[in-house]
């Protein structure tokens, strides 16, 4: 492997990092304790389920989130495009589009 695309990934690999960091940091900061608290108490049965939905919501997005920057990692060090999975959901590259499949 050349030097050049050594330094190429330490540089992703920390920008990756950093911005993971950043972004964690932005989320405690952006939503106050009370209201973080208050989350947690029970409540109605309705309550219940959108907490528990949004929770699965919120992990899956951060999933996609993480996949979307190996992705970006991988076109910015000139790799090829070629299936990108999230949870049950593939992205694939055909000759004309991307298709996307639930696995």
């Amino acid at each position: 492997m050349k030097k050049k695309h050594i330094l190429q990934m330490l540089l992703a690999m920390l920008a990756g990092a950093s911005l993971g960091y950043g972004g964690v940091r932005l989320m405690q900061n952006a939503i106050p304790m009370a209201v973080l608290k208050n989350m947690l108490h029970a409540g109605s049965g309705w309550e219940e389920t959108a907490k528990v939905a949004g929770i699965f919501v919120s992990m899956w997005a951060a999933l996609l989130v993480h996949e979307l920057g190996h992705l970006l990692t991988g076109l910015a060090l000139h790799f090829r495009f070629h299936i990108l999975v999230v949870g049950r959901w593939a992205f694939a590259e055909t000759p004309t589009l991307i298709v996307c499949n639930g696995i």
